[in-house]
């Protein structure tokens, strides 16, 4: 529920140490039918953890699935892998 992921994300933000997390997103893609949607994505994030010194670089794939409800787009579910090697940059 809504309360558990909550104190999830709040205790992962505690861990986060002095330097600013940045997260950078590359939608691969898009698509809505009706009132369902969804997004994949690749997601290149950087943070500095409370124990560490160091500034961690992730490369994730992601994807989420949106519903809406009462008008309103409500994310379902969020799925997750991790990137071994880094992907290449996006082209502008």
């Amino acid at each position: 529920g809504r309360d558990s992921v909550l104190a999830q994300y709040r205790y992962a933000a505690s861990r986060l140490g002095p330097r600013p997390a940045t997260l950078e997103v590359e939608y691969l893609h898009v698509a809505v039918s009706g009132d369902l949607a969804f997004t994949m994505a690749l997601e290149r994030s950087r943070y500095q953890r409370t124990d560490a010194d160091t500034v961690r670089t992730n490369y994730t794939r992601a994807t989420h699935v949106f519903r809406r409800e009462q008008g309103e787009w409500k994310l379902a579910h969020r799925h997750m892998d991790h990137i071994v090697e880094a992907p290449p940059p996006a082209e502008p």
